[in-house]
């Protein structure tokens, strides 16, 4: 297009590199992410925990909040996501 400014990066590349995170997750003994499922009330409340992170707790759980779409709440040593979300932070960790 004859509009585009020659010194503009593509329309596809952001505008500012992702920067690292204020926080993060480790790994279990096993190697495994520590995302857990919790189910209370006989099945009807499902809560997703995630634990094992340092780093900006409030940073992390604004994240989490928007890959899952859900409330999330700060509880000792670990964050507590409502609903079941297990495969969907799990995917969301390995990416980063």
């Amino acid at each position: 297009p004859p509009f585009l400014d020659p010194g503009a990066l593509p329309p596809a590349e952001p505008i500012e590199p992702d920067a690292p995170k204020a926080w993060k997750v480790l790994r279990s003994r096993n190697g495994n992410l520590p995302v857990y499922t919790r189910y209370r009330y006989g099945g009807t409340e499902v809560t997703t925990l995630v634990t094992h992170f340092y780093g900006d707790i409030d940073s992390m759980r604004k994240d989490l909040m928007m890959v899952c779409e859900a409330p999330c709440r700060i509880r000792p040593g670990k964050l507590e996501v409502r609903g079941l979300h297990k495969w969907k932070i799990k995917e969301w960790l390995l990416s980063l």
